[in-house]
């Protein structure tokens, strides 16, 4: 056995050797298993003898048998308990045979352990808080959303502007020469969606309905097609038809037709369009703080990523990659033929996005520690019998479905960034708070008008159940009364 920490590769190695009986007894079970399979003339196939049987079989297929029968022992019974108590580990191990021979194998497991961090000045980042305020513009893309679904696309005469839906033909150009895949007719785009390479559909606005233009533009350096990647490109567009969204008056009548819970009048919908408007101002200034602030931390922090767990992470994403190509019906093998990839280039690509992520988690971890937050079982409890009071649930039933690992993680990443935002900003950390607590209070009055409105009417079945049984009981004796006086009769 043995076991070797490197503190520049954040990795704990553990090894363990069998040989001698142990690997001999093992060499001989996977013979007894490889003996079942082997055919000789004249015996049925697994009933020759062992030593003619033997014969058959090669010693490399006897090793690996007796190496895979044997791993999970090991690992259980000898690199388990090489773990100390200290040992931080992250992710899943990777396994290594160093050496295999009939004399011995050497098994090793790499185990990805948290990094030594050290921490930047957090405290001290240079980076602010953008002002929570709403403004009239996003009351405006509040309303706009909730009027989205009720929008009537209408034919347009007039110029091409973001949001329009635009029909449109388009052929592309390289050095005067059409492209495989450049080319397509009567194709709908939103303009805005920027679905196309930039500059594409910034260059349609403006066009009309039959008007015919070239695009001048360049793909990017890193397009996924390697063969167009920062190319100069000309695109020939036709605009066949033009679509512009008319959004409904947003009025009373409307009020009452998006059905919004606990809104019933225009007062009442300003209100609920001024909580959301505070409410994705204040997850968009958060998001924009901690990008800002992570960008400085990773810059100003050294920290070692172990190159076994950024592999882990790069895998993870290449598997959604791959979903997300199923989804839209293309192959692994059509991807990579149509964009001149290789797999090890985008496992490369991902490589490099899963690093800052990783980086990310490991100097949260390491603020975590230096300021000693830490979640309770109590902080536990707290969180489900708030959720089983805002969902009018038993608190049993939400630890069901909550755990405390999860609630542990959320719990430690909100104090993490409160303490970066607080430390960094208090002033506007203050008005953050309000904006937030704003929020909270609203949606708490909501969710006790909603569970309120619920009771009112389950109580309300519950009466009427009532009164049905009471007249169906009613009804009974008059019946049996008025066939008792018939029979009197």
């Amino acid at each position: 056995m043995s076991r070797l920490i490197n503190k520049e590769k954040s990795e704990l190695k553990i090894s363990y050797t069998l040989e001698g009986k142990e690997w001999e007894e093992a060499q001989e079970k996977a013979k007894a298993e490889l003996r079942k399979n082997v055919t000789v003339q004249g015996f049925r196939k697994g009933k020759a003898p062992a030593r003619e049987a033997d014969k058959h079989i090669n010693l490399i297929d006897i090793l690996d048998r007796a190496l895979r029968m044997s791993i999970d022992k090991v690992y259980d019974e000898h690199i388990v308990k090489e773990i100390e108590k200290d040992d931080e580990i992250i992710g899943q191990p990777s396994l290594d045979v160093a050496e295999l021979t009939p004399a011995k194998a050497v098994i090793e497991v790499t185990f990805a352990l948290f990094p030594e961090v050290k921490l930047g000045n957090y405290k001290k980042l240079g980076v602010k808080l953008s002002s929570v305020e709403v403004e009239e513009k996003d009351l405006e893309a509040v309303k706009k959303q909730l009027a989205s679904n009720y929008v009537v696309m209408l034919d347009s005469e007039e110029a091409i502007k973001e949001g329009d839906t635009v029909n449109f033909d388009f052929k592309g150009f390289i050095d005067g020469k059409e492209f495989e895949g450049g080319e397509a007719e009567g194709f709908d785009l939103v303009i805005g969606s920027h679905q196309f390479i930039p500059g594409f559909e910034e260059q349609m606005v403006g066009m009309k309905k039959g008007e015919v233009k070239d695009l001048n533009l360049k793909f990017p350096e890193a397009y996924h097609a390697k063969e167009l990647a920062g190319k100069d490109v000309v695109f020939n567009v036709k605009v066949n038809f033009v679509k512009t969204p008319s959004y409904p008056e947003i009025d009373e009548e409307f009020v009452k037709q998006i059905n919004l819970p606990n809104v019933r009048t225009l007062k009442e919908f300003e209100k609920f369009v001024e909580i959301q408007a505070l409410r994705e101002k204040s997850v968009k200034v958060q998001n924009e703080f901690i990008e800002k602030a992570t960008e400085k931390l990773i810059a100003e922090s050294e920290v070692t990523v172990p190159h076994n767990l950024v592999h882990e992470e790069a895998s993870k994403y290449y598997q959604n990659f791959l979903n997300n190509l199923k989804q839209q019906q293309i192959s692994e093998k059509e991807y990579l033929e149509f964009s001149k990839n290789t797999k090890e280039e985008i496992m490369h690509s991902f490589e490099e996005q899963a690093m800052p992520n990783l980086k990310k988690i490991f100097i949260f971890g390491a603020i975590a520690k230096k300021e000693k937050f830490e979640v309770t079982e109590a902080d536990y409890e707290a969180e489900c019998a708030k959720l089983g009071k805002m969902y009018n649930l038993p608190i049993d039933h939400v630890k069901q479905i909550l755990k405390f690992e999860n609630v542990q993680t959320n719990l430690i990443n909100e104090k993490i960034v409160a303490t970066l935002m607080k430390d960094n900003d208090a002033q506007n950390y203050e008005k953050f708070e309000a904006a937030k607590k704003t929020v909270a209070d609203y949606e708490e009055e909501q969710t006790k008008a909603i569970i309120e409105e619920v009771n009112r009417k389950r109580e309300a079945a519950k009466q009427l159940a009532e009164v049905e049984k009471e007249q169906a009981e009613e009804k009974e004796t008059v019946e049996v009364v008025s066939e008792e006086l018939n029979k009197a009769e």
